[in-house]
């Protein structure tokens, strides 16, 4: 092994690389170090200067204006070769997945070596990298870009490919939709409704009608009571969707409409739609109406409101019928057969 100064433009790029992405943001950084302090770390190549590692300084380097860069020398073969890269970029963290995984591939067939062993050499856990081989094959391809471009962990990936495989997709996408990518156990969580949920459940939990506190509540019921408290809590929710914008945010019209601002927060804080919750729901509305609070709202304003609590209140009375069968159900003594 030796370290010499080698002309940047003698310096050949492996086709054989794992990694494929370069993150723009440590290029540009790089390229601001080699002007002001040159290459420290040398990178390595072989005999025929083809780069081993270190593609991302070769790069900076080159886009710094350097003329020649230290280099470190190797003699290796290509397993020990894809071995060391796999490592170095390991190492960095910054590879993605693809990257990875299809380097590994290549690796465990070139060594011809057990998934354990790979790992232990490569410095990865073989649980890691036995479920990045299982995602790899079977994940739906909305999946596998969630995980290229960062917007979900492994873990999170992992959970949803414990769903059936006809639910990954919708689910994928019902994740990337969501303001805050959910953790791995809130996955998890929703999967294992999805297992045991009948296909309306299920459909309801993927299109975001339901949360997955509702849908466990729902699957203890019987199959007709469970189409129909969907279809109410979908009527509910759609109708208190008509609310304006500008209340439902909080953000008071004029003086007037303070009272109804405040009732209608409350009325979001509430939503949940459990049955509990649903109960208070309709109760908030009934004292709504009995305390006639819109007497001093004007007249071009009340009207489109009454009209919306109208709605509310009618599909509040659809999920209680439902709630009350459904209890009634519930509490019914089960017969031996049963």
């Amino acid at each position: 092994m030796e370290i010499k100064e080698i002309e940047i433009d003698k310096l050949r790029l492996d086709k054989n690389q794992p990694r494929k992405t370069f993150d723009e943001e440590k290029l540009n950084e790089s390229v601001e170090t080699f002007k002001n302090h040159g290459v420290i770390q040398p990178i390595e190549v072989d005999r025929n200067n083809v780069i081993i590692t270190g593609e991302l300084r070769y790069r900076a380097a080159k886009i710094a204006g350097l003329k020649t860069v230290p280099c470190k020398v190797l003699e290796l073969t290509k397993e020990k070769r894809l071995e060391r890269q796999l490592i170095e970029n390991f190492n960095r963290q910054d590879m993605t997945l693809a990257d990875n995984i299809q380097a590994v591939k290549r690796y465990m067939r070139s060594s011809k070596l057990p998934l354990q062993q790979v790992a232990r050499k490569l410095g990865i856990s073989d649980t890691w990298l036995s479920a990045n081989l299982i995602i790899d094959k079977e994940a739906p391809k909305e999946l596998k870009n969630a995980l290229k471009k960062g917007q979900i962990t492994i873990s999170g990936a992992s959970e949803i490919m414990g769903a059936h495989e006809k639910d990954r997709r919708r689910l994928t996408k019902n994740i990337l939709q969501q303001a805050e990518i959910p953790e791995y156990r809130q996955i998890r969580a929703k999967v294992g409704i999805l297992k045991k949920a009948s296909n309306p459940v299920r459909s309801a939990l993927l299109d975001d009608v339901i949360t997955v506190n509702e849908a466990d509540d729902i699957i203890q019921m019987d199959k007709e009571k469970q189409e129909a408290m969907i279809t109410s809590i979908k009527h509910y929710k759609k109708t208190l969707k008509q609310i304006p914008k500008s209340i439902r945010e909080g953000k008071v019209i004029s003086e007037e409409s303070k009272t109804f601002s405040d009732v209608i927060r409350k009325l979001n804080s509430e939503l949940g739609a459990t049955r509990t919750k649903m109960y208070k729901m309709g109760n908030i509305l009934d004292g709504f109406h009995e305390k006639k609070v819109f007497g001093t709202i004007s007249q071009n304003y009340k009207e489109p409101l009454l009209d919306v609590i109208g709605g509310l209140k009618r599909a509040s009375i659809e999920l209680n019928k439902s709630i009350e069968i459904v209890e009634g159900d519930l509490n019914e003594p089960r017969s031996k057969e049963e």
